[in-house]
């Protein structure tokens, strides 16, 4: 599914991140759905997009170039206020 959203060029539009915040047990802490840190610990890094979703991606099929502009292009185009163009492969 992810290799062929990127062929039909959706891979433009998208934007690979994640927010460290979502290890934290911030809204629950005093509610029953608080987390058992005994047997369901706070997991993941700051570091899970280069060592998890990128060679998930490439393991998947999508090739360095669409991972390329979903970590660089998209965003730098996005903050420059460039429209997408369409992929030329």
């Amino acid at each position: 599914m992810h290799n062929d959203l990127c062929k039909e060029g959706y891979a433009q539009y998208i934007f690979l991140s994640h927010d460290k915040n979502v290890y934290t047990d911030y809204g629950f802490c005093l509610t029953d759905m608080r987390r058992d840190r005994q047997n369901n610990p706070i997991t993941g890094s700051y570091t899970e997009v280069f060592e998890e979703m990128i060679p998930l991606l490439k393991q998947k099929g999508v090739s360095d170039i669409y991972i390329e502009d979903m970590m660089l292009n998209n965003p730098r185009r996005y903050f420059e206020g460039v429209a997408p163009q369409k992929y030329s492969l």
